[in-house]
């Protein structure tokens, strides 16, 4: 398996992996303080945005 390929993957893994790490970072918040939601919903799609921006440099 090429070594840019693998690097790739790895990427595409720790980058996914950060995500749902703040994901429920964010959802572990929002139950402490009680509240709105929309700091959950904002973060989701930057989050979102940014993987999709990450999958395309790759490819």
């Amino acid at each position: 398996m090429p070594l840019a390929f693998c690097l790739a993957i790895t990427t595409i893994f720790n980058a996914h992996l950060l995500n749902w790490t703040k994901i429920f970072t964010v959802i572990a918040n929002e139950e402490k303080q009680s509240q709105p939601l929309r700091l959950l919903h904002f973060t989701s799609f930057h989050m979102a945005s940014a993987t999709q921006r990450l999958r395309n440099d790759i490819v």
